[in-house]
């Protein structure tokens, strides 16, 4: 029997427009108790696939639960029968065994102080976080070429030297700028020049191997981190870089060479050293005439 205070059960049209705002919110809706669900709206049907037959009466954990991250989403459903209510970004499983990113809110169904039921909520968010991940590639790498920006370089050099100070390291920096870019940009104009810093961006960058990072710091300057490398190492990286750049001429602009500075710490000074030591290097071997590395 209901206590006084208790709302009637919905008859009639009262019950049909209950079902209707179930079936019209765009988030997902599942509804289950200690037996399974119970029932679906139409808004997860289509989020996953499933069609409503396929999910009610279904146990923990519940066909839009991937089986491989089973704790994970055991872990929430404990939360929400402890403490009443639970939040979290969780992967989700659709019946043709994709997977999508979504919100999901779960909370208690009360009949007076007892728990009768508990409902999920579910919001599909693949596409804020693909936006979210453009968002922050956009942020680290230069538009031009796809390589890491000088903001970004700057951060994974210091991280790289902070760890050679930590595991008695060392790593070397160095920076490359291509000799002569400025009279393709006079003769041929800014679009010219773009390709051809394109082109040589793709060609050091099929040089970078593991754990390197590769960057446009600057107009024609790249920056290459390569940590672990000692001196022989370093000059043999900047070698393959120089012949990568000057043993294939550039579409419509013939060929280039390439200058290099290099510096190499054991973590005795700061990244914005390293940098000022590595570029002092470029700078003698462009005065020198250019096509050449200097060591520092």
């Amino acid at each position: 029997m209901s206590s006084p205070d208790s709302a009637p059960p919905p008859t009639g049209d009262r019950a049909a427009l209950l079902v209707a705002v179930f079936d019209g919110l765009a988030e997902g809706l599942a509804v289950f108790d200690e037996g399974g669900l119970l029932d679906a709206n139409r808004a997860l049907c289509e989020m996953t696939g499933f069609e409503r037959d396929e999910l009610v009466g279904a146990r923990s954990p519940f066909p839009f639960f991937p089986t491989e991250d089973e704790e994970r989403h055991t872990s929430f459903l404990r939360e929400l029968t402890e403490a009443g209510v639970a939040e979290a970004g969780l992967t989700l499983n659709r019946k043709n065994g994709s997977r999508f990113s979504a919100s999901v809110t779960g909370g208690t169904v009360r009949r007076d102080d007892e728990v009768i039921g508990r409902v999920l909520t579910l919001r599909d968010v693949s596409a804020l976080r693909r936006r979210e991940e453009r968002l922050a590639e956009l942020a680290s790498t230069d538009e031009l070429t796809g390589l890491l920006n000088k903001r970004s370089f700057l951060v994974h050099l210091a991280g790289e030297v902070a760890r050679t100070r930590r595991h008695e390291r060392t790593v070397c920096l160095a920076i490359l700028d291509l000799d002569g870019f400025k009279r393709i940009n006079d003769a041929a104009g800014h679009p010219a020049g773009d390709r051809v810093l394109a082109e040589a961006a793709n060609r050091l960058g099929a040089l970078v191997r593991t754990g390197e990072h590769l960057a446009r710091v600057g107009g024609d300057e790249f920056g290459w981190i390569l940590p672990d490398a000692d001196t022989q190492g370093a000059v043999a990286a900047v070698s393959r870089a120089r012949e990568a750049i000057s043993n294939e001429g550039f579409r419509a602009m013939g060929s280039l060479t390439l200058s290099a500075g290099i510096c190499i710490t054991d973590g005795s000074i700061d990244a914005p050293e390293l940098y000022r030591r590595a570029d002092r290097a470029l700078y003698l071997a462009k005065t020198a005439g250019g096509n050449d590395a200097v060591v520092y």
